[in-house]
């Protein structure tokens, strides 16, 4: 398996052990390389904020 960005994965895993899914974190994660972030899922969004990221916007 090659992992391209080792901190990335840490980091959501971190997320992953706060009770978010891994999937969201790792989408999360490389959201901070983009100008915004979108989202219909309520659940992403409150665990985002309860993960101190600002700036995740409900669709």
């Amino acid at each position: 398996m090659l992992i391209e960005d080792a901190a990335l994965v840490a980091e959501a895993l971190d997320r992953v052990a706060a009770g978010m899914d891994f999937a969201d974190a790792l989408h999360l994660g490389w959201s901070g390389r983009c100008d915004g972030f979108a989202s219909f899922d309520q659940r992403f969004i409150k665990a985002a904020s309860a993960a101190g990221v600002v700036g995740v916007a409900e669709v």
